[in-house]
């Protein structure tokens, strides 16, 4: 979501009264369980980009070439030779590098290989360390196992993180835990890392910046393809106490920061956290 559109609509709760500015701190909702998820994410998205410029844990960009990064930045350093396992590789940003889809990112980003990324069994535990993205706080650690190919002959990978937590430059917490399924669909034999296609699946629960609890369910696979931050297509169902469950539709393919919520037959849309 655009800056100023958070800021309006943060103006608008705080100058309305009784339900109707309970209504839209639940619309946060849809918002907040986005931001936290995404931001959460992208840390494996960087982890893969990062071992495939390096040819570390089985993946390469194919052509030698640094990709959606700045000239400068990150630095990135092995626990061990390449080839080795267990092997951490540490992503440092430093005091702030601007690359990745254009964002501000500072501090490290953490992740230990038992093995390499496509071969069944490897585990990748992913952790942070002071890392910010624009400006907002991201912790959590997150856990992504290889399970092998599933009966479609495609490579898949459950996802746990657990302490999600993503504290926001303007004051408020969100936090989540994640429960996820991964398969990979596009990419695994190919290069470059950033032609990777994913479709998820899988539960997440959490608490939005109001303190409203909330689960969410993936009720049709959510299409992330790695050149896009946000899912280009698929559905989540959010669910609160008290209020009608919001349906998330995240669009027909295209890549954008444009999602369409449905609550009681209404429809809107919102805009994802840029």
């Amino acid at each position: 979501m655009r800056k100023e559109t958070a800021f309006l609509a943060m103006l608008t709760i705080a100058t309305l009264s009784g339900c109707r500015r309970e209504r839209l701190q639940e619309s946060f909702v849809a918002i907040d369980n986005g931001l936290i998820v995404n931001a959460l994410d992208e840390t494996q998205s960087i982890v893969n980009q990062e071992a495939g410029n390096h040819g570390f844990a089985g993946l390469s960009n194919g052509s030698g070439e640094v990709f959606r990064t700045a000239a400068d930045c990150p630095e990135v350093t092995f626990s061990a030779p390449i080839g080795t396992f267990p092997n951490t590789m540490t992503i440092d940003f430093g005091t702030g590098c601007t690359g990745y889809y254009g964002v501000e990112r500072s501090g490290k980003i953490i992740a230990t290989f038992t093995g390499p990324y496509p071969e069944a069994g490897t585990v990748i535990t992913t952790t942070t360390e002071d890392y910010y993205v624009n400006g907002n706080l991201v912790e959590g650690t997150r856990t992504v196992t290889n399970m092998g190919t599933n009966d479609a002959g495609n490579i898949w990978f459950t996802v746990v993180t657990e302490g999600g937590h993503v504290h926001l430059s303007s004051g408020e917490d969100i936090y989540a835990n994640i429960n996820h399924e991964r398969e990979w669909i596009e990419g695994a034999g190919g290069l470059p890392v950033w032609d990777d296609v994913y479709l998820i699946s899988g539960t997440e629960s959490g608490t939005n910046r109001f303190g409203i609890d909330f689960t969410a369910t993936i009720t049709d696979p959510l299409r992330r393809e790695l050149d896009c931050r946000w899912p280009t297509s698929g559905t989540r169902v959010i669910s609160t106490a008290d209020h009608p469950d919001r349906e998330i539709d995240f669009g027909d393919g295209e890549c954008d920061n444009i999602a369409t919520v449905t609550v009681d037959g209404d429809s809107f849309e919102i805009e994802l956290p840029l």
